[in-house]
């Protein structure tokens, strides 16, 4: 079995965020994407790479997590 160290977080809301940031505080590699530019700073006590695109984000980890707010917000991030 493959080891994972890059995870990706999209969802950095009131549930989200604490959860991407306890992922970085386990020692993964977090790397995010979010539709605003504000979302990220729920990540800013712990390490991560912010990155412009959902592709970008899928090109560098190994697992990505989604915690969004419904089946639309899944599909309509699926294809950006």
């Amino acid at each position: 079995m493959r080891k994972i160290s890059n995870v990706g977080f999209i969802g950095l809301g009131d549930q989200g965020g604490p959860m991407a940031e306890a992922i970085a505080e386990s020692g993964f590699d977090l790397h995010v994407w979010a539709r605003r530019p504000a979302s990220p700073t729920a990540v800013a006590a712990v390490p991560h790479l912010v990155h412009d695109t959902v592709a970008d984000v899928a090109a560098s980890v190994e697992l990505i997590a989604l915690c969004l707010r419904d089946d639309t917000d899944i599909w309509n991030l699926l294809v950006l």
